[in-house]
């Protein structure tokens, strides 16, 4: 039996409210749904951590690295693939009993993060290029096919018309750290990926065997499609003053 669009439509706002009254969520953007972030976290109530997978961040690559070094990880790292580790491996944040402990900061928060500009580039091949389902609401934005071209000059009109926060993909990074997690927080990179996960492994894992980065999805090598380099100066000042915060966030004092 199917639910109707008005009630799905209820219950989403629904939990919305509910996990903005969580330590966590309470002050996130009202603009995009807590879900976007709830529904990206991988917490470990044994080991303490929580995880914020962030779109186009190597997030498929960091969770594989961490159940290969998990020695309590229930299932063998066979049984899983990119989808079922992201909805098995670890809980929601949401899901466990973490109000007492997030009050008191005592929850290890871990991100990757990269540069925006490449972020976004990555983001517009696979998404618009590629033609997957966000680019349907960008034609709709532009009143026009799906199957008409979309060069980047208007996906990033699009962005700095309000479509900035209507898709987790190309939110800014900043966006998914709340306040609470900044209080215990660390930040690797994408750029220095193997460097960065050696050492949160060692935080989380103690003394376990470093095993190296594992991925379950080969690098596409689609960058000829479209990179940073095609981009002119002024779509680069734009994006730049987009994505401020997260710049301000690769200066900060939270990397490894």
């Amino acid at each position: 039996m199917s639910i109707a669009p008005s009630i799905r439509k209820s219950l989403v706002l629904v939990k919305d409210r509910w996990l903005r009254r969580l330590p966590p969520y309470g002050d996130l953007d009202p603009k995009f749904p807590a879900t976007w972030v709830d529904g990206r976290t991988c917490a470990s109530k044994y080991w303490g951590f929580c995880y914020v997978r962030i779109p186009k961040c190597a997030n498929s690559t960091v969770l594989r690295t961490l159940i290969e070094h998990d020695e309590r990880m229930l299932k063998p790292l066979g049984e899983y693939d990119s989808l079922k580790a992201k909805s098995e491996a670890y809980s929601r944040l949401s899901s466990l009993s973490l109000r007492r402990a997030v009050l008191l900061r005592r929850i290890n928060y871990f991100s990757v993060v990269r540069d925006p500009m490449s972020r976004l580039v990555s983001a517009y091949r696979e998404k618009i290029l590629e033609g997957k389902a966000q680019k349907y609401r960008v034609a709709s934005f532009y009143g026009i096919q799906a199957d008409e071209n979309i060069c980047f000059e208007r996906f990033l009109a699009y962005l700095e018309a309000g479509g900035l926060y209507e898709d987790p993909h190309w939110l800014p990074q900043s966006e998914f750290l709340t306040g609470v997690m900044k209080e215990n927080l660390m930040l690797g990179k994408v750029e220095s990926l193997e460097d960065d996960l050696r050492y949160i492994v060692h935080v989380l894992f103690g003394e376990s065997p470093w095993r190296g980065v594992k991925s379950w999805i080969p690098h596409k090598g689609n960058e000829k499609k479209f990179s940073v380099g095609d981009l002119s100066v002024n779509q680069k000042s734009r994006v730049r003053a987009m994505y401020e915060r997260d710049y301000e966030l690769l200066e900060s004092a939270y990397f490894v």
